[in-house]
């Protein structure tokens, strides 16, 4: 429950004193047993580890079955300026079941150039006795380190499948080619308002407080103002939605204090505000339609009117375990290659359709006791649901 919750390990002892209380109401006379039970930060660590490192047994297990496997890598900074590499792995077996996993969470100690990170990656592989020749694809984000053909990842991985006489597919990510196209829209008059308007009101205390009770005051709809980050550039839709909303009230409050914001009273501007947060939520709703589906259309079965009343009643994946083997062997073996296939490095958390391991942080390195827990591993899928066969 703690590392599920993402919470630091050191609250066990404060959750085993709630149990010691609740045990002294509802149950004095088991109170002993629940005395017995240690939680903590150092047992919780040692316990997650255990787990964490079950799983990444039943991972390698799973893998081994695999017909088909893609990576998604997605490589950021942490707070603490700290290169981390965040690898996925997503891979169909025999019976077409689809298990999508985080393989590994790789710290980067030096630079992160191709060559690291092509580096990094192959020991990720190797060590998860993941087969190089059903490499189907793999997906990153737009840094020169992952796209370069010559020595970037991509390039590097390349050279080596040929060398195995393996091809694979290297796809751009969706989203991170949304924010690329995002940053060349000539929208820096609006984003710059709305952002020096928003840090004017967050970034002080008097001033947060105030605005928050003036919205309370006049009943308005929503009682917070957003904040918006380029890190975190999947939020610029809300940002805006929420500022649009209350661009009114923001005026009215900014007034009181002679700190006028003249562009709120422009027609012009406001147009744009509004053209620019209709486009930021419709790439919203896109990316979350990206991120969890888990159908697609693969070919024309028209043909077998048991197959196509089965493909109606089922999805895609499971449909796929009904299609005869030795009637589409091609057929069957292409699925499979697909449905392996990552579309994105930014993955979505709702989706249980795909096959799951129990959560982890990091399946490969040892959890220190105050670590904040585990990230549950997202579970995407980017295929269509609503298509049929032609």
């Amino acid at each position: 429950m703690i590392a599920q919750s993402s919470r630091p390990y050191v609250e066990g002892e404060f959750i085993e004193q709630c149990m010691l209380k609740a045990c002294e109401i509802l149950c004095p006379e088991k109170s002993k047993h629940f005395e017995d039970i240690s939680l903590s930060a150092n047992t919780i660590a040692r316990r997650v580890t255990e787990l964490a490192d079950d799983s990444y047994q039943q991972l390698i297990s799973i893998g081994k079955n695999f017909e088909g496997f893609s990576l998604a890598l997605d490589e950021s900074t942490d707070i603490t300026n700290n290169a981390m590499c965040a690898v996925f792995v997503r891979g169909v077996d025999r019976n077409s079941n689809i298990t999508e996993e985080l393989l590994d969470l790789i710290a980067i100690k030096d630079t992160t150039t191709g060559r690291d990170l092509f580096r990094e990656l192959e020991r990720c592989v190797e060590r998860a006795s993941l087969d190089w020749q059903k490499l189907v694809s793999v997906v990153t984000d737009g840094a020169p380190a992952m796209r370069s053909e010559r020595i970037g990842l991509v390039g590097l991985l390349r050279n080596k499948m040929l060398e195995l006489g393996v091809s694979i597919h290297a796809v751009h990510c969706i989203i991170h080619q949304e924010a690329l196209c995002g940053k060349a829209l000539e929208m820096h008059d609006v984003m710059g308002v709305v952002v020096k308007t928003v840090n004017f009101i967050r970034s002080r205390g008097l001033n947060h407080r105030q605005f928050k009770s003036f919205l309370e005051a006049m009943e308005s709809e929503y009682g917070e103002i957003l904040y918006h980050t380029d890190v975190r550039w999947l939020s610029r839709g809300n940002v805006l939605k929420r500022f649009f909303a209350l661009r009114d009230e923001i005026g009215l409050s900014l007034a009181l204090k002679e700190a006028d914001i003249p562009e709120l009273a422009e027609a012009k501007f406001i147009s744009d505000l509004a053209f620019l947060c209709d486009l930021t939520s419709h790439l919203n709703n896109l990316n979350t339609f990206l991120q969890g589906r888990s159908k697609m259309e693969l070919v024309d079965l028209q043909c077998d009117t048991v197959l196509k009343e089965k493909y109606s009643e089922v999805n895609v994946p499971e449909f796929y375990k009904y299609v005869p083997e030795e009637r589409f062997p091609k057929l069957l073996s292409h699925s499979r290659r697909i449905l392996a296939m990552f579309g994105s490095t930014s993955l979505d958390s709702t989706s249980t359709k795909p096959k799951r391991l129990p959560p982890q942080k990091s399946l490969t390195t040892p959890l220190s006791p105050t670590s904040t827990g585990n990230k549950k591993p997202p579970t995407h899928s980017t295929f269509p649901s609503d298509h049929h066969p032609p």
